[in-house]
């Protein structure tokens, strides 16, 4: 059922009241075209440094010094990596030099490296920006001085996954002493459990985009995520942890909760019809390994957003390609079997295969240099350097129909998965019942019995905000919804909040001047919010009220035409009154909490491991 925008007033305001991305370079061997001392004995970037370590006991006790630098030279690549960039640059954009690997965004903005002297830090530019990756990069420093350089790759999607690691911790500290002195009312535990926050931070927020550099936001991205799962699952402790351990597939990094399951490593059976072929055809194959879910999304992200493209994370179960040469000038073939979690998720990732190959190769390509196809829970995909016969590709397609892919368990980490407070709150609204005439939602914690609508049309939602809402033929609404608490806006109730709720609505229902009451209740303050005025030319009353419980919302409105109003205000009254506490909130919990949870172990659904609904979307 569809709603009108102006029966969503309610809903719009409150959803927008309480709404909560090159140069290149890897560790080590940075250096700088020209630099200049300045003194910061007293700057703030100085102190963001430093607070960055404190926050994890690790304070320097060594003078640090942080000079200017114009450039920063990028790293090499380790041999076997820069030969396996190039053959998938060939599969996936057509082009050897079109893929181009370097690091977390911090890295074209700051270095640093331990001295006899103590830290030095070269950081390029001024900005807010520029201080975090200055952070960033002290403790990334203040890390291999510590626990040692970690050994260097040898794919690149063990590339991708070191960059993450080495990003993880230091990037989680830095951007919580960025937000501490920028004033947010944030600490470690809260930023863990409300990740989200990360981009209400001066500099950060705007390097989490990627404008123009996808393949950096994206490791920004994952390790900040990571830094705060791991800190989730037992404070300091896990983060070093994953620094000490190491991961050697990016599938760890971007679902930690596999990584701290122990899922193991996929191992894949090709169809013994499809070495046949091959040799038959005489293509000798030159290389073999995995892509991997970071650099698939980032490839992806030719055809999709950013975050559509990041959703293929919570579908990915393998991967495994071969690449191929044949006689002759015939050229470079890239053969990629990928596994996903249902045939649904299967079509919707080939589809944007296809279209993100079409993109780079034209739309020609389509009929001789690649294929891509459903089978079954995989997805096949052939990319050929030059065109070939349509049906030998077709063929080849068949033959890789018998794919099979198995894991082998690892040992668990010694914590479990935590997930964030948006994917408890999702998990729990997934629980809402509305069942003859009674409400139950696990997430907002109450209950309330709906028998008084008489008369009316009531509807739950799938939608995570608007829990159900309530028609009738005069043209009332009634709506249930709710928003997780914004930890660094104004508190719930007070003078602030009210101040914004009624700006809120004045600037969206025309003509009105919001009243609005706050009374004390058992549970905490009701805010009662009344109105009257137009929305798109129609003449509107409503009356809001919100209360509050754990780290939720909840706004329940009636929504009248003024010919009429005060109808059916009585019976939505009625409902209200039935209203009652169910079950547990869904509260704060404390670090030690966190950390206790996080090491008891035991299984978990998709939902509680951190698993958002697949949304890849043609």
């Amino acid at each position: 059922m569809q709603l009108k925008t102006t029966e969503m007033v309610a809903a719009l305001v409150m959803a927008g009241l309480c709404a909560c991305e090159t140069p290149r370079s890897s560790e080590g061997g940075e250096g700088e075209a020209q630099s200049a001392r300045v003194d910061v004995a007293s700057s703030d970037r100085e102190e963001v440094v430093r607070q960055a370590a404190a926050l994890r006991d690790r304070a320097f006790e060594v003078p640090v010094t942080i000079e200017e630098a114009e450039t920063l030279r990028a790293a090499r690549l380790p041999e076997a990596v820069e030969a396996e960039r190039a053959r998938l640059a060939v599969g996936l954009y057509g082009d050897a030099e079109a893929l181009r690997l370097h690091g977390d965004v911090s890295r074209m903005r700051a270095s640093a490296e331990f001295l006899e002297e103590g830290v030095r830090v070269r950081q390029v530019g001024q900005g807010a920006s520029s201080r975090w990756a200055a952070a960033v990069a002290a403790s990334r420093a203040l890390e291999k001085e510590v626990f040692g350089a970690m050994a260097q790759a040898q794919t690149v999607d063990g590339w991708l996954a070191r960059e993450v690691v080495l990003g993880a911790g230091p990037m989680f500290a830095a951007t919580l002493a960025q937000a501490q002195a920028q004033e947010m009312k944030v600490d470690a535990a809260l930023m863990a459990r409300r990740p989200d926050l990360v981009e209400r931070v001066e500099g950060v927020g705007p390097l989490l985009r990627g404008e123009g550099d996808g393949l950096g936001a994206a490791v920004t991205r994952e390790a900040l995520a990571l830094g705060a799962a791991l800190y989730r699952a037992r404070g300091w402790a896990a983060v070093e942890w994953g620094r000490v351990e190491g991961a050697v597939r990016s599938v760890e990094v971007v679902r930690p909760d596999r990584w701290l399951a122990g899922d193991g490593v996929a191992t894949w059976q090709w169809p013994e019809m499809f070495e046949e072929v091959q040799k038959a055809r005489r293509w000798e194959e030159v290389a073999r390994g995995e892509v991997g879910p970071l650099l698939t999304s980032v490839w992806l992200e030719e055809v999709l957003p950013a975050h559509e493209a990041r959703s293929i994370f919570g579908a990915w179960l393998a991967d495994s390609y071969r690449v191929y040469e044949g006689p002759g000038e015939a050229g470079q073939a890239l053969v990629w079997l990928t596994a996903w979690r249902t045939p649904h998720e299967a079509r919707q990732v080939a589809g944007a295969m296809e279209r993100a190959l079409l993109a780079r190769l034209g739309s020609e390509a389509r009929s001789g240099r690649m294929r891509v196809a459903v089978q079954g829970l995989n997805v096949a995909l052939t990319s050929y350097e030059r065109a070939q016969d349509p049906q030998i590709l077709d063929d080849e397609v068949k033959a890789l129909a018998g794919a099979a892919v198995a894991f082998l368990p690892e040992e668990p980490a010694p914590m479990s998965f935590v997930p964030t407070t948006y994917e408890r709150y999702v998990e729990a609204a997934q629980d809402a019942t509305l069942e003859g005439s009674t409400w139950i939602d696990p997430a907002a914690g109450w209950q309330m019995s709906l028998a008084a609508f008489e008369g009316w049309t009531v509807q739950k939602s799938d939608e995570v905000h608007v829990r159900w809402f309530a028609t009738h033929e005069d043209g009332s609404l009634v709506q249930w919804t709710t928003e997780l608490v914004d930890p660094s806006g104004a508190v719930f109730g007070g003078e602030e909040y009210v101040r914004r709720l009624k700006q809120a609505f004045a600037s969206s229902v025309v003509g009105s001047s919001p009243e609005v009451v706050v009374s004390a209740e058992d549970e905490g303050p009701r805010v009662l919010l009344s109105a009257a005025g137009e929305v798109e030319g129609e003449a509107i009353e409503l009356r809001l009220w919100q209360w509050e419980r754990g780290e939720v919302i909840v706004s329940y409105s009636v929504q009248e035409p003024e010919s009429g109003f005060g109808e059916r205000l009585g019976e939505a009254q009625t409902v209200l009154e039935t209203l009652k506490v169910h079950g547990e909130a869904l509260v704060k919990a404390s670090p030690g909490a966190e950390a206790e949870e996080g090491s008891r172990g035991g299984e978990q659904s998709d939902e509680a491991q951190g698993i958002l609904e697949f949304r890849v979307e043609e």
